[in-house]
């Protein structure tokens, strides 16, 4: 150590700042996974370990936890595929049944075949739906008394895989009590296609006549054609509607040669044009073939040619994801999948009872909430009295029944129409009023009792929601994801001041936005959101904000749902690892493991350097200041001469709890610190460390 060195204590503002570039992010933490700020020191986020043992069938969507009038405690969740409730240490599969048949006569099966035939007129399922089946037989005691998913054959026939192969041929033969449960939904958002999802006669077209103008040449298969003026341009597409031999083997109407549509890979000139065949000629062919074609111009892609009433196969209409929403009424658990009515689920009735309809509720929901306080059940977007459904319509029950519907003189019941937006997308339940969201705009619903029952205000514009789940109430305050900032409603729409707002956003998966999830952890303060990251469909990124202490973290998750410690001791989630979902316990107390595995976590500095950063400095020795429960740290130092120059790294360098100090040497204008942790289950807290570092001239 030099006695021109200086101890200098490394104090970085609280939180990850990455609006700006590393080195203007000067004296801030730029980069991290998994650490949160106490008291403005970064430590590592606590682990989780398998609620229970058994997987869930898709991915979860929403998840509740809530006691029923005994004090028993449950849990509900459902995914794309079934809906789940949980109590005691078992997970009960209570998807709602959309309706049962007896069905006599209705299977075949094959000798040594696993595949179950079906015969029921009009059945109407999906393929990837699911069928329960009670009671079956067939005439060898060939049973199957389970759930399967169907693959349909037609709208009279549908099949699907036993778990034991048949030991017999039969033919509509056997007997069985078949329930259909309400239809599976897509696990991702797609892109809307066929003849209304954009708009016809996409491209124009030109037919033309070809004769004798088509070249090959032996062992090749370039094909180039003479058309004068054909007007076609690189990545045009040519449709052959018919079409002689050339070559020896080439029909270009034929599949096995590639046909019979054709990108345009160059254009020679303005009469001379080439595209490539899927097969090689076996002759030399100049000037030859008979064919009538069409040219496809002002195609933008390799899949956007689309002629005269032609589908469309792609367009701007995305289907969302199937997703859930639940609450519940007292002890009763009520629930809604995407689109479909309510249901309902006694916690009386045991989880071996299946969730139903409710009676007289909306056909057609996109979400709902359960009101505070005056207990009326709010749908949004839903069917009107006579079934129609608006996407910007509130209807609600009468007050304790939700049962009734039906707008009256005896009833609370009633609707209204909101008009900023295009969609509502959410209802946030907060201190005396609901927060609704449109795409739009953020209105508050409030209970005033007859004769509206409720009244509407706009309270903000250009702040819509983004998900059905991506807002939450926090401490009374709405909180919520947008399109493209996040939103804080305590008496007036503020945009909250995101430390990490363009590093989030420009990592996103916009067509997955509908899976954004927000969750609440209040021992911390924190508002969680979860978010598909662009190169993900599913949810495996977080960003939390503290409103304590109002700073913004991010890192990687497997969560895609979260329901903060009201009922259980932990924060629970739904979480998919290596394609399997579980329910899981969340920042336990005291375990820093994932499933007894090591949670990678880490938090790297903005750039810093020596007044202006245009003297060279010089570090040799670290005196660290961090509280390691088990195991160690791993430090990292990085310099480099200029903003944009070549990273020397030092490191990383092991440091335990009874680490005095560190040697090493390295050199630069700007230098970086990382802290990350390198073994299983360690607790570590950031405190002052401190650097020598002394002034080494200019260069």
């Amino acid at each position: 150590m030099s006695t021109l060195s200086q101890t200098k204590k490394l104090n970085f503002r609280q939180g990850i700042h990455r609006e700006s570039t590393q080195y203007a992010e000067q004296g801030s933490w730029y980069d991290g996974n998994r650490v949160r700020f106490r008291d403005k020191k970064p430590e590592n986020i606590r682990g989780w370990e398998v609620k229970t043992s058994g997987t869930l069938v898709g991915t979860g969507r929403d998840i509740l936890t809530w006691q029923d009038n005994i004090t028993q405690k449950h849990l509900a969740t459902g995914t794309e595929k079934f809906l789940y409730e949980y109590d005691n240490g078992v997970t009960h599969e209570i998807t709602p049944v959309r309706t049962s048949v007896n069905l006599t006569n209705a299977f075949g099966t094959t000798l040594d075949s696993v595949r179950v035939c079906v015969s029921d007129t009009n059945h109407g399922l999906t393929s990837g739906d699911f069928a329960v089946f009670a009671s079956s037989s067939v005439p060898t005691d060939y049973t199957f008394n389970s759930t399967f998913s169907v693959s349909v054959i037609n709208a009279n026939k549908f099949a699907f895989d036993n778990t034991v192969s048949a030991g017999s041929n039969q033919s509509a033969a056997g007997h069985a009590t078949a329930r259909y449960l309400i239809p599976s939904g897509t696990s991702v958002g797609i892109t809307g296609t066929g003849y209304g999802a954009s708009n016809f006669n996409a491209q124009v077209f030109t037919s033309v006549v070809l004769t004798s103008v088509i070249n090959v040449v032996a062992n090749s298969i370039a094909v180039s054609i003479t058309s004068n003026a054909h007007g076609l341009e690189v990545d045009d597409f040519v449709y052959f509607t018919t079409a002689t031999t050339v070559g020896g083997n080439i029909v270009l109407t034929s599949s096995t040669a590639g046909g019979p549509i054709f990108q345009v890979l160059s254009v020679t000139d303005a009469n001379n044009f080439r595209f490539n065949s899927a097969v090689s000629a076996v002759a030399t062919s100049a000037g030859a073939g008979l064919a009538t074609a069409q040219f496809l111009v002002n195609v933008s892609t390799t899949a956007g040619y689309r002629t005269w009433n032609s589908p469309a196969v792609s367009s701007g209409i995305i289907f969302e994801a199937a997703n859930w929403q639940l609450d519940t009424f007292g002890e009763i658990l009520l629930a809604n999948k995407r689109g479909r009515g309510l249901y309902q689920w006694f916690p009386t009735s045991g989880g071996d009872v299946r969730a139903v309809a409710v009676t007289n509720a909306p056909v057609s929901v996109n979400t709902f909430i359960v009101s505070p306080n005056d207990r009326h059940v709010v749908c949004f977007g839903c069917s009107n009295v006579a079934g129609t459904k608006e996407p910007l319509l509130v209807r609600w029950s009468d007050q304790n029944d939700y049962t009734n519907w039906t707008p009256s003189i005896s009833s609370t019941s009633g609707e209204n129409t909101l008009t900023g937006g295009t969609q509502i997308v959410q209802g946030i339940r907060s201190r005396n009023q609901i927060a609704v969201l449109t795409d739009h705009v953020l209105y508050g619903m409030r209970f005033t009792g007859p004769p509206f029952i409720f009244s509407f205000s706009e309270l903000g514009t250009g702040c819509g929601g983004v998900s059905q789940h991506g807002g939450i109430d926090m401490d009374g305050t709405p909180v919520w994801m947008g399109h493209d900032n996040f939103f804080a409603f305590d008496g007036r729409v503020r945009r909250l001041d995101c430390t990490v707002r363009r590093y989030v956003f420009s990592d996103i998966n916009r067509e997955q936005m509908n899976k954004i999830y927000a969750g609440v952890n209040s021992e911390f303060k924190e508002v969680t959101w979860l978010y598909p990251s662009a190169d993900s469909t599913e949810c495996n990124k977080y960003v939390s904000w503290s409103m304590e202490e109002n700073y913004w973290v991010y890192g990687d998750a497997i969560w895609t749902t979260w329901d903060d410690r009201d009922v259980y001791d932990n924060i629970v989630n739904t979480g998919t690892s290596v394609g399997t979902t579980r329910i899981y316990d969340n920042e336990i107390q005291d375990l820093f493991t994932g499933k007894g595995e090591k949670i990678d976590s880490f938090i790297e500095s903005a750039d810093f350097g020596i007044g202006d950063g245009n003297e060279m400095l010089f570090v040799d020795r670290l005196i660290p200041d961090v509280e390691i429960n088990n195991g160690q740290l791993s430090f990292t130092i990085q310099t480099k001469e200029f903003p944009n120059g070549a990273l020397k790294t030092k490191g990383p360098f092991n440091v335990t709890q009874n680490t005095e100090t560190v040697r090493f040497r390295s050199r630069g204008r700007q230098a970086r610190i990382k802290l990350e942790n390198n073994a299983t289950g360690t607790e570590w807290r950031y405190g002052d460390l401190r650097l020598d570092i002394q002034d080494d001239g200019l260069r």
